[in-house]
């Protein structure tokens, strides 16, 4: 993927729309397109690193509620 500080992260959250500081200087172009945010959360998914899991909840409940989050 890429060495520590290459960007990986910054380009993850760049693309949802998830980075709140700095700007983008350039265009999103998606397989010759440019990137529309409707589309792009129809065709893409984000799923962070780090799981927050809780205790009290069983292995497959725990999987059903981060499938029900990923549901539009």
């Amino acid at each position: 993927m890429g060495v520590t500080g290459a960007g990986k992260t910054t380009l993850m959250d760049v693309l949802p729309k998830r980075k709140t500081d700095g700007y983008i200087e350039r265009s999103i172009i998606i397989s010759g397109y440019p990137k529309k945010q409707e589309t792009f959360k129809q065709i893409a998914g984000y799923c962070e690193r780090t799981d927050i899991h809780s205790p009290c909840v069983t292995v497959y409940e725990s999987m059903q509620n981060s499938a029900w989050l990923q549901l539009p």
